[in-house]
């Protein structure tokens, strides 16, 4: 950044209220390093302010700096002319010029903190807050909407479509008022071994063919697992199958399979309880550098693996823990515009339960007070015999719909859940009156489930 842009910084301090409002708080003598009048100057208008909050105007500044070598300086920042700074090109540089400077300033910190541990004050989560505050650096003004001023913008908004993804089965499809909403998260509960990870694989492929960027993070399994699972799926073969494939038989499936797919799915690995919500940022815009990839759906195989932002906090319990993981990652939602779909277990006493709620989740209640959408799966003995799931909607903010079921088909060889045949939008029995009343019938349709 030359000395010149320097000067506009000073410039446009005085120039424009909503650039001086915003730099003003967060004002910093070491920006200027490269021309210690300009730092004499900052460090004066920082001293003024600190005292009669608010910012000196330029008879003060030139009486405040009663030296004429730095009041030739300030003139000569005030002598460019507004039009060259008022514009929204310079008020961008401007933005990213304090943006970096706040970067250089969280990282010369972490590095005197590396040196000496002991000797830097610190708190929970600071350097994360630190980088995070500076990248969210902006000029942006919105102060809200009013109610009875911007009535053309509330209508717009009341009568425009939010952005939803169809998962490709109608069932969870109709659970969910039409599918996954942008900026939004949603949980799968359900037992170990009842299938989070193939629901989410098999979402994962459905939504690739409607030709949706997906992005599969894994922790518990590797990247070529979850891709094995995925290619069941998509060449619709069995894992016996795959495993018997030859590399050309493999390579016919795969160009079968993409024909008709102009999208990508990129599966990632992290390790298992070192991984935040930052880094998965970080993948994403690594991503988008390097390969032009967005996704536009993310599945997370499970949010329980995650840890907060920031540095441990080992007097923290697992509840409060989960709850800021599910608080950060729902955020990557809402800032990227994507859904985001991940598990989460249920404790012991939902383990042989036939209907798993909230109450049932473990470790942590407060990761699904942040969910928009949560869908608990189970299996009975009588619907494992017959390949279903019975799939729950026990919270939602979409509808006044919660609670209510469904039942979908489950092909674990070929890692799929889809429809019952001839599937209706009725909402399912429960699965106590499944059990009463359905025990010894062969279920073929959902109106032999009825």
């Amino acid at each position: 950044m030359n000395l010149e842009f320097e000067k506009i910084i000073i410039k446009a301090i005085y120039l424009n209220p909503t650039v001086r409002d915003k730099i003003l708080p967060v004002l910093d003598v070491k920006w200027f390093n490269n021309n210690l009048n300009l730092g004499k100057i900052v460090k004066s208008i920082i001293a003024f302010n600190n005292q009669y909050e608010a910012m000196p105007n330029t008879i003060e500044i030139r009486r405040l700096l009663n030296d004429d070598e730095l009041i030739k300086e300030f003139d000569s920042c005030m002598s460019i002319p507004d039009e060259e700074i008022d514009t929204k090109f310079i008020i961008k540089e401007i933005e990213k010029f304090v943006q970096l400077k706040k970067l250089w300033q969280s990282a010369s910190n972490i590095v005197d903190y590396c040196k000496s541990p002991n000797d830097v004050e610190t708190t929970n989560n600071s350097f994360a807050e630190q980088v995070i505050e500076a990248e969210t650096f902006n000029f942006d003004s919105s102060v809200g909407i009013s109610f009875f001023e911007d009535t053309e913008k509330i209508y717009e908004d009341a009568i425009s479509n939010e952005k939803i993804y169809g998962t490709g089965v109608q069932a969870i499809d109709d659970l969910l008022k039409g599918g996954l909403y942008e900026k939004s998260l949603y949980l799968l509960l359900a037992p170990t071994n009842v299938g989070k990870t193939l629901m989410m694989c098999s979402l994962s492929t459905n939504m690739v063919r409607a030709n949706y960027n997906v992005l599969y993070v894994t922790f518990e399994d590797s990247e070529t697992k979850i891709a094995k699972r995925i290619a069941q799926n998509m060449f619709d073969v069995t894992q016996d199958q795959l495993k018997l494939m030859t590399l050309d038989d493999y390579n016919k499936c795969w160009t079968k399979a993409k024909a008709n797919i102009k999208s990508n799915l990129i599966i990632k690995e992290f390790p298992e309880d070192s991984t935040n919500a930052l880094m998965l940022e970080s993948c994403i815009k690594e991503l988008a550098d390097k390969k032009g990839f967005k996704p536009d759906v993310v599945f997370i195989d499970y949010i329980g693996c995650m840890i907060p932002n920031g540095r441990e906090n080992n007097s923290a319990n697992s509840n409060t823990v989960l709850l800021k993981v599910a608080m950060q990652t729902r955020a990557l939602a809402m800032k990227y515009g994507f859904p985001i779909v991940s598990g989460a277990q249920v404790n012991r006493g939902g383990y042989d339960s036939a209907d798993v709620g909230l109450n049932d989740a473990a470790d942590s209640f407060g990761q699904h007070t942040k969910a928009d959408a949560v869908l608990a799966i189970t299996q009975t003995p009588e619907f494992k015999e017959q390949n279903l799931y019975h799939v729950k909607l026990s919270k939602t903010r979409f509808g006044n719909n919660r609670g209510d079921d469904k039942a979908i088909q489950v092909d674990i060889d070929k890692q799929r859940i889809y429809d019952l045949p001839d599937y209706t939008r009725k909402t399912t029995a429960s699965v106590k009156d499944f059990k009463m009343n359905n025990v010894n019938k062969k279920i073929n349709t959902l109106d032999d489930f009825l």
